[in-house]
């Protein structure tokens, strides 16, 4: 009796332990679920939308040579809008009832700290492409999030760099309240003053997250007379800023720089004002002619969706492609063991060969900056020339992460 309820037991542990290994496994020749969650709706949504298809394409290519481990790869996406809550119960319940095997896009950084925090808590990849705010991979950072844009303490570094070699010394802001802009514009403000340079602020506006009218902002930012406006504003609400301000002249009396990228140059086309200074988390025109990759994602994205590709396909592309690289390295679906395989990760895409940093998740993506100028070619305004500022240069090291995670 006792020889039957030990075989007993052990069968039992057998299938328990099958089980358990199975878990993270998928079957030869099924389908394997992905989540993206972005904001299709709200001042993101042409950042969410160019994020989206480039996920698609990836997606595309993968099954066309066979899936990944022999499995197909298909994703569904989810619109959590400007809704923090509602990012977190989508990837929620993407992850508990459609059982995705990781989640992408982004959003608002707000957005993508509640995704995170699910994310975490269910122990599931979560690879931003969109929403940048240092926090999501040092404040709030985990083993599970992967960030494959410069996130907003590199964009301040690498704006600083920029600006030191300007000879601009009286400044004036506009931005969107909230955590991001105002992060972005502390961090300028510190590390220009580390530099020795000491700058003076004529003017702060702070709007709404998503505001579209400006028409109360721009006669307060013109009477400050600054040498230059930084502008922190960014999405649908820059495109409507940009426009609404070049008709009442501003960048007639003052020079201009932020957060404007290929979305907003694409939008205004031939009504984008001259003298504009922008950035890229992925310039096409700079990656095309640098990286044969880069060319060659350009053209197909191009071909596809009949437009070029913004700064957040790239990083969304990268996303997809370094999440594939992963699940093969592991050799499972597994979620912990895709995680671990995603920490110092080298992989190539469309801008080059790159790594994702072990200690943090943060991809060591570049930022490219520069002059915004009109190109026939394209119908609208490229960085031109771009420069591009390394992420080695710019973010924190190894020491100083550990030493905010301590702080968690």
């Amino acid at each position: 009796m006792m020889r039957k309820n030990t075989i007993f037991t052990l069968t039992i542990l057998l299938v328990f332990g099958l089980l358990t290994l199975c878990s993270g496994l998928a079957l030869a020749g099924e389908t394997v679920k992905i989540g993206f969650v972005g904001a299709f709706t709200g001042p993101a949504f042409k950042m969410t939308k160019d994020a989206e298809q480039a996920a698609v394409l990836a997606i595309e290519e993968i099954n066309a040579t066979g899936g990944i481990l022999g499995n197909k790869i298909e994703m569904d996406s989810r619109d959590g809008g400007n809704r923090p809550e509602l990012h977190a119960r989508l990837a929620r319940e993407m992850i508990e009832q459609e059982k995705v095997k990781a989640i992408f896009g982004g959003g608002a950084s707000s957005c993508v700290l509640g995704a995170s925090a699910v994310a975490k808590e269910l122990k599931v990849p979560y690879l931003v492409s969109v929403g940048n705010s240092s926090s999501i991979v040092w404040k709030k950072g985990h083993h599970y999030v992967c960030l494959f844009e410069s996130n907003s303490s590199m964009e301040a570094n690498a704006w600083v760099a920029w600006a030191a070699k300007q000879p601009w010394r009286t400044y004036s802001w506009i931005g969107p309240d909230y955590e991001w802009s105002r992060m972005t514009l502390k961090a300028f403000k510190q590390k220009l003053a580390a530099r020795g340079i000491n700058l003076k602020f004529k003017k702060e506006l702070w709007h709404k997250l998503g505001e579209t009218t400006f028409t109360s902002y721009v006669p307060v930012l013109k009477a400050s007379r600054p040498e230059v406006l930084f502008i922190g504003t960014w999405g649908s609400s820059l495109n409507a800023f940009i426009l609404q301000a070049g008709q009442a002249g501003l960048f007639d009396k003052m020079k201009a720089f932020g957060m404007i990228a290929e979305d907003t140059c694409i939008a205004l086309g031939k009504k984008f004002p001259q003298g504009l200074h922008g950035f890229s988390r992925g310039a096409f025109n700079y990656y095309s002619a640098k990286e044969a990759a880069g060319k060659e994602f350009t053209d197909k994205y191009y071909k596809k969706f009949n437009m070029y590709p913004g700064g957040f396909s790239f990083c969304a592309y990268d996303s997809v492609i370094a999440w594939a690289a992963a699940v093969k390295k592991a050799g499972s679906f597994d979620s912990t063991k895709v995680a671990d395989a995603l920490r110092g990760l080298k992989f190539s895409g469309p801008r080059g060969d790159q790594y994702i940093r072990a200690v943090d998740g943060q991809l060591n993506c570049a930022t490219t900056m520069g002059p915004l100028v009109y190109n026939e070619k394209y119908g609208f305004a490229v960085l031109d020339p771009a420069t591009a500022i390394a992420a080695e240069n710019v973010w924190l090291s190894v020491d100083e992460v550990k030493a905010i995670y301590s702080k968690q």
